[in-house]
């Protein structure tokens, strides 16, 4: 059995990614004057068959799931399995949100607040109420960011904690979410989540004044960004013992 890659950045680069200019598979960077390549939506066989057909150094954006961890090509049979695999978790995806169940009081003063930036859009008007009196309508955006550029953040879910209730958001990050007022009263907390990203923990006030206005959510990457350091044996990257490697090498021809 064949071991893989491994893959690793032991130098992870602090640039950030909204600030590198979009350009084929990937971005610009203006720092390093390099493409950094978006390895984050391919899969262990698009990654080999890139590294194939595109030999040498490069820099790369991964999830961390993508990193230190053996990568291998699929089989045919592999390969053949994994578009009904996708279908299939889409189908249950959506069956999942068309599913109501009762909101609970469950870990309320347990309740993290994590890193997430919310704040009134000042660009549109406030959004309307909805005709339904009994049903409260949430309706905002998501974007991923850090720093000064914000970029869309699209197929993010909006999922009621403790609840099957959810929504996901569109090509332009734009969701509305329909609670009924028969099942839900005072505060929620939202859960935003999408690959790449931090899952965020959002309390929610059910009231007028702030149903009102057009939530915007900022949340964070996870991925990590830098020169790649590719091992075919399969085994992690180490930079201390590469380090040692390099110095034994050096003294060795004296």
């Amino acid at each position: 059995m064949k071991k893989g890659i491994t893959i690793s950045i032991p130098s992870p680069c602090h640039e950030s990614w909204q600030e590198m200019t979009p350009v084929e598979k990937g971005r610009f960077c203006n720092s390093c004057q390099q493409t950094v390549t978006d390895f984050t939506l391919m899969n262990d066989q698009q990654i080999i068959d890139f590294l194939k057909k595109h030999p040498g150094s490069h820099c790369g954006r991964f999830l961390p799931g993508q990193l230190n961890t053996p990568i291998q090509a699929l089989s045919q049979t592999r390969q053949a399995f994994i578009p009904a695999a996708i279908f299939a978790g889409f189908t249950s995806l959506l069956a999942l949100f068309s599913q109501q169940s009762k909101a609970t009081d469950k870990d309320t003063h347990l309740t993290m607040q994590l890193p997430l930036t919310v704040t009134p859009d000042e660009h549109t008007n406030p959004v309307a109420a909805d005709n339904d009196s009994s049903s409260y309508i949430i309706k905002g955006r998501t974007f991923l960011g850090e720093g000064r550029r914000k970029d869309t953040l699209m197929y993010a879910t909006i999922r009621v904690k403790d609840t099957q209730i959810g929504t996901v958001s569109d090509l332009h990050g734009l969701f509305q979410l329909q609670l009924s007022k028969t099942l839900f009263s005072g505060e929620i907390t939202l859960i935003i989540q999408a690959v790449g990203t931090q899952t965020q923990q959002l309390i929610v006030q059910l009231d007028e004044k702030s149903l009102s206005k057009e939530l915007i959510i900022v949340t964070q990457e996870l991925a990590t960004t830098g020169l790649m350091l590719i091992d075919k044996n399969g085994k992690p990257y180490h930079a201390d013992k590469s380090l040692r490697a390099r110095l034994r090498r050096l003294f060795s021809r004296r």
